[in-house]
């Protein structure tokens, strides 16, 4: 189990990861952050329902590209205003 410390670091690592590189698939902000892909997977549903990212619909389905690190269709994420302020607030 996570505690909320570590939880709370890794989404702050996640979400910093993102703002310096926006539209990036999970697995690549693991390899920002210095994280295991399963991490930022499991961080990024919290950061969406935070208001902090969110992925972009095309006819409904999230927008993807081939990932760098994995080599396969990936959705992309994004960060909100919110989620880039937060960032800027805490360097």
């Amino acid at each position: 189990m996570v505690t909320s410390g570590k939880l709370r670091e890794n989404q702050a690592k996640v979400l910093a990861a993102l703002v310096r590189e926006p539209g990036s698939t999970y697995a690549e902000i693991a390899e920002l952050a210095g994280l295991a892909q399963p991490e930022p997977a499991r961080r990024l549903p919290e950061l969406r329902e935070r208001g902090l990212v969110f992925q972009v619909k095309i006819e409904g389905k999230p927008e993807s590209r081939e990932c760098t690190v994995r080599k396969t269709m990936c959705g992309v994420w994004r960060p909100t205003g919110l989620g880039m302020a937060m960032v800027e607030d805490d360097q």
